[in-house]
């Protein structure tokens, strides 16, 4: 049980949001078509119900229907990351940075996929492009818990624990009452790398996800 609430407050913080962005929208940001926008959310609902087949198939929908979409080609990487389908989750994540060179959370997943591939080194140039847009977002919307997490994540993965320590201590002194930051600064002391990449490959399909984030503020 403890590790499901544990799976569910990481869950939250990331797949829940999929590759959804928290701060606020740069003034030309890209507005999908309905119908795509859609399909998307289907595909991200059902991938939380353990509906991976059935997620993909949605996401493909999407993306098929608005190939500029962004958002939907970075959710299908996270989908077939889920599968252990990792050279086509990569493809995936560089198609949503070809629309959106900017997007963080594609950086982030991208650096994931190759990590797990086995291709440190380009995992290690696609973290620091994740902080760098991260650190983009969070100069436009300052009070953005999540997004300095996804940040707090990824200098984790680039620089290792003393980094990441850092990042989290920091996010921290701002949120104190932040669960999932509280909960991933622990990870990190205890050495466990690979919890961080967990959800593309090991969560439990038929796992569901109640325990909110609540109280991040003092």
């Amino acid at each position: 049980m403890l590790k499901l609430l544990h799976m569910g407050i990481l869950t939250l913080a990331l797949l829940t949001a999929g590759c959804y962005q928290e701060s606020a929208p740069d003034t030309d940001a890209y507005v999908p078509k309905i119908h795509a926008e859609r399909l998307n959310k289907d595909a991200v609902e059902a991938l939380q119900a353990g509906r991976k087949a059935e997620a993909l198939r949605l996401i493909e929908d999407a993306v098929a229907a608005d190939p500029a979409y962004a958002q939907a080609h970075c959710n299908k990487g996270t989908i077939l990351g889920r599968l252990g389908r990792y050279e086509e989750a990569l493809a995936a994540a560089d198609k949503a940075i070809e629309v959106r060179p900017n997007f963080a959370m594609a950086h982030l997943f991208r650096g994931i996929f190759l990590e797990k591939m086995g291709k440190e080194t380009d995992a290690m140039e696609s973290y620091a492009n994740a902080v760098r847009f991260f650190d983009a977002e969070l100069a436009r919307t300052p009070d953005a818990p999540k997004t300095a997490l996804n940040r707090a994540i990824a200098i984790y993965l680039q620089s290792g624990k003393v980094g990441g320590l850092s990042a989290f201590n920091a996010l921290l002194a701002k949120y104190p009452n932040y669960r999932p930051a509280r909960f991933l600064k622990e990870r990190i002391l205890a050495g466990d790398r690979d919890y961080f990449l967990w959800w593309v490959a090991e969560r439990d399909e038929n796992e569901s996800v109640s325990e909110e984030v609540e109280n991040i503020k003092e």
